[in-house]
Parts: C-alpha cells; sequence; structure tokens
C-alpha cells in the first residue's frame, strides 16, 4: 500500500488511503493535539520511534480514531503528565489525565509524570498491567471502593506511594504489583485477598496489616503470615526491634526474613516444637541448623558443636564476625552466608583457626575459607601450602591478595566470582590448580604462573581481559 510523508506543521505524518500515523514532532513540544483526520483520513496511531527523546512533553491529546495506544512509550516519556483521548473515541476514555477503557471500570495507564493525587472512580474495577509503573513522583492514591484486581506490575517503581488502603472489594493482586515502592511504609490487606502479594523492593515497609475477617492470612505485630500463623510469609524489610514468632509457627515460608536489616533478635515461645532461640538468634529445635542471625545484631557469634549447618540467607545483609567454638566441623555453610565480613575461632577449637577474619585448619597449613564479605588487602600466612576449594569462591570486594612463598596447590573454583581481582602472582612453588579456579575473574588483567605448571582448559573461563606471562 503506497503512504506519503505529510508534514503540518510540526508534525510529520505517513499517510495511506485508509490512515494516517505520526512518525515525527518538535521534541521540545509540552503538549501534543493530535486532529481526528489528515487529508480526510483518520489517524489511528503513533510510531514508537516519535515518542523518543520526549523529555518536554508535558500533555498529549488522542484522536477518536486511534486504534493502537502506544503505552510503553508513553512510559519513556518522563514528565508526561496527562493523557486525554477524544469523547469520540469508541474504545477508550479519559478522566482527569488518567487512561480508562471506554466505560471507565479498567484503569489502563497513569502518566509517569503525574505529580498530583490520584483519586480512581468508583466505577473502576480493575488496574491493569503496569498502569502506574514507573509514577516516581505520586505520592497519594485514593482506590475505588469496588476495586476487584489489581494486575502485575501496577504499582512498580512507584517510589514516594507511603501507604496502600486497599479496598474491601479486592479479591485478586498480581505478581509485583507493589515492586520497588521503596517508600511504601504501611499496607492493609483486606478480607478476600488469599495469597500474600509480593513486596519485594519495599525497603520502607514496617507495618503489615489484615482485615480480621480474612480466611487466609493474618498479622501480627505488623507480620504476615496464613490465618493460624503456622506459617510466617512475610516479615516487612523496615521492621526494627525484636522479632516474637507465635507459639505455632512451623515454617518461614522461602525469602520471608530476607533482607530485613533492623531486626535485631528473634524470640520464639518455648513450647514451639519447630525452632529454637539462642542469644536472639533462630536455630532449629534441636540446634543443629542455624535458620536465620538478625542483621541488626553487633554481637559476635558463638557456634557450639552442635551446630552442623547454617541455611542459605542465614546471614544476608549481615557483617557479624563468627566465632567457632568447640568442635564444630563443617565448613561448606560458609558458601552462602554472602555478606559474612568475618569468621573467627576459638583458641581452643582442635579443628580451626583463624587470622585477620579468615577461616585456617588447626596448624594453617591449608585456607579453607575467607568470608564473601571481606573487603581488606589480604596477605597469606608464610605456613599455607594449600588454597580449599572454593576459599574465595564469591569474594566480590576483595581487590588485593598477596600469596606466600610456600603455596603449592590451589583447589577447584578457589577464587571464582572473585571479579574484582586485578592481578595475581603466583609463587614458583605452585604444583596445582583445580578445575575453574579463577572463572569469572572477568577483571583479573595479568597473572604470573609458574613455567612447567599444567592447566585445566577452564581455569579462567570467562576472564576476558586476561595476559598470562610465565616465568
Amino acid at each position: 500500500m503506497e503512504k506519503d510523508s505529510i508534514q503540518m506543521g510540526d508534525l510529520v505524518y505517513d499517510v495511506t488511503e485508509e490512515n494516517a500515523v505520526l512518525t515525527a514532532f518538535n521534541k521540545k513540544r509540552t503538549t501534543l493535539e493530535l486532529p481526528n483526520q489528515v487529508n480526510g483520513v483518520p489517524v489511528s496511531d503513533i510510531l514508537p520511534s516519535a515518542l523518543e527523546g520526549c523529555e518536554s512533553l508535558k500533555d498529549i491529546s488522542l484522536p477518536m480514531r486511534m486504534e493502537m495506544l502506544p503505552l510503553p512509550e508513553l512510559k519513556s516519556c518522563p514528565n508526561l503528565e496527562a493523557i486525554r483521548v477524544s469523547p469520540l473515541n469508541e474504545s477508550f476514555s479519559s478522566d482527569d489525565g488518567i487512561l480508562y477503557n471506554k466505560d471507565q471500570t479498567v484503569l489502563l495507564d497513569c502518566p509517569v509524570g503525574r505529580k498530583k493525587a490520584v483519586t480512581i472512580p468508583d466505577s473502576v474495577i480493575c488496574i491493569a498491567k503496569g498502569a502506574f509503573s514507573g509514577c516516581k513522583e505520586l505520592q497519594k492514591l485514593t482506590f475505588s471502593q469496588n476495586l476487584e484486581t489489581i494486575e502485575a506490575d501496577a504499582f512498580g517503581d512507584c517510589i514516594r506511594l507511603h501507604e496502600m488502603i486497599l479496598p474491601r472489594s479486592l479479591r485478586y493482586i498480581g505478581k509485583n504489583a507493589f515492586f520497588h515502592c521503596k517508600q511504601l511504609r504501611k499496607i492493609s490487606i483486606p478480607a478476600d485477598i488469599e495469597n500474600a502479594p509480593e513486596l519485594s523492593g519495599c525497603s520502607s515497609l514496617d507495618e503489615i496489616r489484615v482485615s480480621p475477617a480474612n480466611e487466609s492470612l493474618c498479622a501480627k505485630d505488623g507480620v504476615l503470615y496464613d490465618k493460624y500463623c503456622n506459617t510466617l510469609l512475610h516479615c516487612p524489610k523496615a521492621k526494627s526491634g525484636q522479632l516474637h514468632l507465635p507459639l505455632n509457627v512451623s515454617r518461614i515460608a522461602e525469602g520471608a526474613l530476607t533482607d530485613c536489616g533492623r531486626i535485631t533478635g528473634i524470640y520464639v515461645p518455648p513450647k514451639n516444637t519447630t525452632y529454637r532461640d539462642i542469644d536472639g538468634v533462630l536455630y532449629s529445635k534441636d540446634g543443629s541448623e542455624l535458620l536465620f542471625c538478625p542483621a541488626g545484631r553487633t554481637a559476635p557469634l558463638y557456634l557450639n558443636t552442635n551446630v552442623r549447618t547454617i541455611r542459605a540467607g542465614a546471614f544476608s545483609l549481615h557483617t557479624v564476625s563468627i566465632l567457632l567454638i568447640e568442635d564444630s566441623k563443617s565448613r561448606e555453610y560458609w558458601m552462602q552466608s554472602s555478606d559474612l565480613a568475618a569468621i573467627g575461632v576459638a583458641e581452643d577449637n582442635p579443628v580451626f583457626s583463624s587470622e585477620n577474619g579468615v577461616l585456617y585448619n588447626k596448624d594453617k597449613t591449608t585456607l579453607l575459607r575467607c568470608p564473601a564479605g571481606y573487603t581488606r588487602a589480604l596477605t597469606l600466612p608464610a605456613t599455607v601450602t594449600k588454597i580449599a576449594d572454593c576459599a574465595f569462591a564469591g569474594c566480590n570486594g576483595l581487590q588485593s591478595l598477596t600469596l606466600n612463598e610456600q603455596l603449592e596447590e590451589i583447589g577447584n573454583g578457589a577464587f571464582m566470582g572473585c571479579f574484582r581481582l586485578n592481578s595475581l602472582h603466583l609463587p614458583e612453588t605452585l604444583k596445582s590448580i583445580g578445575e575453574h579456579a579463577f572463572s569469572g575473574c572477568v577483571r583479573l588483567s595479568s597473572v604470573y604462573l609458574p613455567h612447567a605448571i599444567k592447566l585445566p582448559e577452564n581455569t579462567f573461563e570467562g576472564c576476558e581481559n586476561l595476559m598470562i606471562i610465565q616465568y
């Protein structure tokens, strides 16, 4: 189909016998009002590229025959405050600069530059996917009292919203509906919501409320549980002080305590059959598994002989020092303690020793684990002859490492993912290097190797900037 390019003022259209499409306009415009027709044919679309770089645009008016709404592209106009639609449009409508379907039962889009408060009409029963996504200046919102559905990502990145009082009529909340609402402090969940809403990225949230009439969920001290407090579903990220678990809790949902950086202690009723607390730290009932160490804790943590495993994420956001005492024999759990800053060992420990926060065997011939939150420069003791498997894996803050002249063996994956290491001088005494020993060390630019050593093919996998220098 043939099309002509027609310019009307600073608006440029591609025009065919059937319709006209806006392809370009002056990006300094603050308002854009599209006509219903160009050369006798209806304006029905906006080319997505036409809206690129529209940082000045604040107000856009769409014509009566607009068939395709460029919603993703309008989200890229950071200062857009109002979307208006011709009253004659058969599919869409607008009210107070907000876009709806024709009968205003579905709220489709709020422009991302919206600053003034939004009151959603009571005709609205659904907030569409991503409708308020990116509205970073919006601070106050009043819901429709007939609202039933909030779809996925509806309020993503609404970083200035402080409180969500969801209407009693609400029955469904989609995935990541409140993602990264980082100033949201309180949320009230109505009676008919069955599943816990996802609240990831809500870093200021300190209280969750639930209607007493809800048959699936409840809240205790601002923390979300299932109805009978058997499962802890979500602890607000900004909750501070002590967390007291109810007597009946027998399960903690995955991620329920992740990133709770202000809790100073967790306490469990003695008659709870699943969990126990020791000095404000959460353990399994028999004390063999450390489940969660509150990030607000400042005192060193002493592990006794009963501890055999530490659950992944137990030290999320944590920089506490760990002291191994008595007969603790396992070290694999340190692999998951991603923010741990130091590992200490009691002097009478018969198995382990430590120096400068790094874990060794008793006689310091083997370096067992450098905690992943370690950020200081490290020089290995002269006694070390072996670096164990994965000993430095995930130490993203480690920038400077000096190896000793007695080192003979580097284990599998020993330095995997140490992406801040720039260079490394391997001593001539080195006899073997394991599989994937330096995989993912993307900033490693030079390595000095003994001339006779044999390397697995994957030793430096992913080290794209590396130059190997042999003696």
